[in-house]
C-alpha cells in the first residue's frame, strides 16, 4: 500500500514497471486490480492509499517531469 497527499490539479501516474518483461499479456497485468482508495479530504488536498501490484509504478506527475 503507498499512501499520497495529492492537491488539486496535481496528478498521479500508474503504469506497468519497466521491470515487466514487454511480452506480458494484457491479462496478467490486470490479474489484480489497481485500487484507490479515499482516506480523507480536506480543503484542498486529498489523501488516497493506492493497492498495486508490485509490478505497478505508481508516480507523482512532477516526478515524471524531472526524469
Amino acid at each position: 500500500m503507498l499512501l499520497m497527499r495529492r492537491g488539486i490539479g496535481q496528478m498521479i501516474s500508474i503504469q506497468p514497471s519497466p521491470d515487466i518483461d514487454p511480452t506480458t499479456p494484457v491479462g496478467e497485468l490486470f490479474a489484480k486490480p489497481v485500487e484507490v482508495m479515499l482516506i480523507q479530504a480536506s480543503g484542498d488536498q486529498a489523501r488516497f492509499a493506492i493497492y498495486a501490484d508490485p509490478g505497478w509504478l505508481v508516480v507523482e506527475e512532477e516526478l515524471l517531469r524531472s526524469r
